[in-house]
């Protein structure tokens, strides 16, 4: 097997993953969204629902813990986003100040994107903070749902 073969088979590869890396992209994609919007949605009805409780004089303390959820979420995606920005913006930084090959030879292991580091499969901040905003999120709902059920019965 020549050196061309070998590119030429590494080229398949890279055609047949393709597909699979931009799919999972989109989805991580919509993932993402989906918790900024869920948590924020969720935030502003609690939200809402505390001030027209407090107007009428109903308010009950329960009321603040899906709020304190929802915008633990917030906080989780905000800082995941802030941080993996920072991350990538020092490598930005590194990469421009790079004059010769020998200076891209020096990149690290971890300044490297590959493919599914792109398409959000990899272990990283951002994916930490969304697995912690996910949670927020679930648990959000579910204090909400037993405030409604317990206290309007």
């Amino acid at each position: 097997m020549t050196d061309d073969d070998g590119l030429a088979e590494l080229d398949r590869v890279q055609e047949f993953l393709a597909p699979r890396l931009d799919r999972a992209e989109r989805l991580y994609t919509q993932a993402l969204n989906g918790l900024w919007l869920g948590n924020a949605s969720g935030a502003g009805v609690a939200l809402t629902l505390t001030g027209v409780t407090l107007q009428s004089g109903t308010f009950h303390h329960w009321l603040m813990v899906p709020l304190c959820f929802f915008l633990f979420g917030l906080m989780s995606m905000g800082l995941g986003s802030v941080v993996f920005l920072m991350k990538e913006a020092r490598i930005i930084k590194r990469i421009e100040l790079m004059r010769s090959v020998r200076d891209i030879m020096k990149l690290q292991m971890d300044e490297i994107t590959s493919q599914s580091e792109e398409a959000g499969l990899v272990w990283n901040w951002r994916n930490y903070a969304a697995i912690v905003s996910a949670g927020a999120f679930v648990l959000g709902i579910i204090s909400g749902l037993l405030i409604i059920f317990v206290h309007l019965k």
